[in-house]
């Protein structure tokens, strides 16, 4: 994962501390977000979610060029601005005002648990939309997350 988040800034192998330090740097932002809005309650949730992506975007879109000079990718077909508008609205906006949104309803460690599900939501969307196999292990594992949530629930729902 650490690798992912190296690629765009840098091509370089050696900046994979680099990357270490980016992932440090969005945890712990998410960490802060998260606690922020569960403590100031957050009134209209969406619209803090896309202002943080905004502003994260920018600040990311800053360091490459900085890092990267001219040699920016940027959309240049329609395919290419397509999975760029899957990655910016479904894939992250609508993800993050859901987990904002959980986050209203639970608390932060009745929703986190339910960030578990997510390889295996991947999965299945892989597994529908790009013919992708499920494997027999994935399928185990998704049992046992989903065994795990229901469990977690049913503990939270005889303790509140």
């Amino acid at each position: 994962m650490t690798n992912v988040l190296a690629m765009p800034v840098s091509d370089d192998v050696h900046a994979s501390h680099f990357g270490v330090l980016l992932s440090l740097a969005a945890a712990l932002s998410w960490t802060f977000a998260t606690l922020l809005s569960k403590q100031l309650k957050v009134a209209g949730g969406w619209r803090f979610n896309a202002q943080q992506m905004l502003v994260g975007t920018l600040c990311l879109l800053g360091l490459t060029v900085v890092l990267r000079g001219n040699d920016v990718w940027l959309p240049q077909n329609v395919p290419d601005v397509l999975w760029l508008l899957w990655l910016a609205v479904p894939a992250s906006v609508i993800s993050f005002g859901l987990w904002f949104r959980a986050l209203s309803l639970r608390t932060a460690t009745e929703a986190s648990a339910w960030l578990a599900a997510v390889p295996g939501f991947a999965a299945v969307i892989a597994w529908i939309s790009l013919g992708s196999e499920l494997t027999t292990a994935q399928l185990a594992g998704m049992g046992c997350i989903a065994a795990a949530l229901y469990l977690q629930s049913r503990a939270a729902h005889y303790h509140p």
